[in-house]
């Protein structure tokens, strides 16, 4: 089953659309997709911080496009330097439990800062 927050997405998304094989393409120059069956909102909006962030920031031709998506549908207006930090902390899924938590807490990016004051500490 997809979700409604999948259609809402796509109308921010031009070009965007379900393949037959249930993944959601986001931008096919890119080979930029993730899979939607079964998802509810927070985990699409999970998987799009976690697998657009890279794009948002890295893509000359449509990073302003995929942070505008995402910043829309999750109502924050994020910088560039916000999905820096975003990739960095949650991209490619590395931190699961951290991504919950910043969807959990309103999208606060001192979450992620916090993360990477932590981080820098245990380090040392």
């Amino acid at each position: 089953m997809i979700d409604n927050a999948v259609y809402e997405f796509m109308s921010l998304l031009p070009g965007s659309f379900i393949n037959s094989e249930g993944e959601l393409i986001l931008v096919q120059e890119l080979n930029l997709f993730i899979q939607i069956q079964d998802k509810n909102r927070a985990e699409l909006i999970a998987s799009l911080l976690e697998y657009c962030s890279r794009d948002a920031v890295a893509s000359r031709k449509f990073g302003n496009l995929i942070m505008s998506a995402i910043n829309e549908f999750v109502e924050r207006d994020f910088s560039k330097e916000d999905y820096k930090l975003i990739y960095k902390n949650l991209g490619n899924r590395i931190n699961p439990k951290l991504t919950y938590k910043f969807i959990e807490n309103n999208f606060e990016i001192n979450v992620l800062e916090d993360q990477a004051v932590e981080q820098m500490s245990l380090a040392l």
